[in-house]
C-alpha cells in the first residue's frame, strides 16, 4: 500500500505520577490487542527519556476505515474508559502523512 494514503497518528499523554503503573498496564494490553487487527502497520508505545510520567503510542493504519475499525474494538474503548482518569491533562492527538515515497 502507497505510505501516501495511510494513516500516521502520534499520541502524546501525561500520566498522573502516581498512576504510571496503571496507565502502562492498560495501555500494554491495547497495544498488545492492537497489533493483531487487520489493518495497522504500525502500534507502538514510548515513555519520554527525559520525562517519567510522559508517553507517546505511534500508530499506522492502512486507511481510515481501519482506524476506525480499531476505535470500534472492545480493548481500545477500555483503554479509553481505564486511562481518562489517569492523565494529568487531555491527550494530544496529531495525525502526520508519509514524505517517503518507498514507505513499507
Amino acid at each position: 500500500m502507497n505510505g501516501h494514503n495511510m494513516i500516521i497518528v502520534a499520541v502524546t499523554l501525561k500520566v498522573k505520577a502516581d498512576r504510571i503503573n496503571d496507565f502502562i498496564k492498560y495501555t500494554n494490553d491495547n497495544v498488545n490487542n492492537s497489533l493483531n487487527e487487520a489493518g495497522i502497520r504500525r502500534f507502538e508505545f514510548y515513555k519520554e527519556k527525559e520525562s517519567n510520567n510522559i508517553f507517546i503510542i505511534f500508530e499506522i493504519y492502512e486507511s481510515t476505515d481501519d482506524q476506525i475499525k480499531h476505535r470500534e474494538t472492545l480493548h481500545y474503548k477500555s483503554w479509553k474508559a481505564n486511562v481518562i482518569s489517569l492523565l494529568e491533562e487531555p491527550y494530544i492527538v496529531k495525525q502526520y502523512e508519509s514524505v517517503v515515497s518507498n514507505f513499507t
